[in-house]
């Protein structure tokens, strides 16, 4: 078993994609797994892989954009395993792409609740556990959308700056009491809701990273093994792109895909 053997840990969003990456990655360094997610059949069966390899798991029907639900999946997690220790906050979704004066409230308000409202109320919930412990690792999933905005996407963009916000906030008030809070800026990373995203365009582009591939859930999931590592107490407030150094080539560049995506076929 690895080192964080008796921890117990929560990953919103964990029935798929990175969420489940992140999951087992976790259990199989030794900590017991909450999947919190609406999606039910993915999430009892994610929960039990994560149970598979030998640690306390368990699936609860969590949405984030609702505080009581996110107050209660902290709840039952400590009742469950008597502890919380890890909070990873991947929950999230995305619209049809639209430029920002076409874009419907409905699609704003969707993206903005789930990842702000969402991220917040996990961090508040957890933290009220963690400091009277004092320790805690939490992890906020941001993107390199708030590297350099998403055309086509700014409900997105926003809500992935605001987590960075977040982050560097809550790693300054949650510092002293043993609680560190990081972030990752994950790039085009094969998983089912970057499905829609991740045409023959994108893959030409990932190809012309440095690293010349389109990155998988484990490349997220190692980076997050890194920040709750209990040897990782003084690493606090930091944002780490996950990205393949895909950030260094879209920041130079005009955005033509994305126009195209949103009105295809015209110049």
């Amino acid at each position: 078993m690895g080192f964080l053997k008796g921890q117990a840990a929560i990953v919103t969003g964990g029935a798929r994609g990175l969420g489940r990456g992140i999951a087992l990655a976790l259990a199989q360094e030794g900590a017991s797994v909450v999947i919190a997610d609406l999606l039910a059949d993915r999430g009892k069966e994610t929960a039990g892989e994560v149970a598979a390899t030998g640690v306390g798991s368990a699936f609860l029907p969590v949405d984030v954009t609702k505080r009581d639900q996110v107050e209660g999946m902290v709840a039952e997690t400590v009742k469950r395993f008597g502890r919380l220790d890890i909070l990873v906050n991947n929950a999230g979704n995305t619209t049809h792409p639209a430029w920002c004066w076409e874009m419907s409230d409905q699609d704003w308000h969707s993206v903005i609740n789930t990842h702000i409202h969402g991220t917040f109320y996990g961090i508040k919930a957890a933290a009220k556990v963690m400091v009277g412990r004092g320790y805690g690792r939490i992890v906020n999933l941001s993107s390199i959308a708030a590297v350099h905005g998403a055309s086509s996407q700014i409900n997105y963009s926003a809500a992935k700056f605001a987590i960075k916000g977040m982050t560097l906030t809550a790693a300054k008030e949650l510092g002293p009491h043993g609680i560190t809070v990081n972030a990752l800026q994950p790039g085009i990373i094969r998983s089912d809701m970057t499905a829609i995203l991740l045409n023959p365009g994108e893959e030409k582009t990932a190809l012309g990273t440095p690293v010349r591939r389109v990155g998988e859930p484990e490349d997220v999931a190692n980076a997050v093994k890194f920040f709750v590592n209990p040897a990782s107490g003084f690493v606090t407030g930091v944002v780490v792109r996950v990205d393949g150094g895909i950030a260094i080539k879209l920041a130079a560049e005009d955005d033509l895909e994305a126009y195209a995506r949103v009105y295809p076929g015209k110049d």
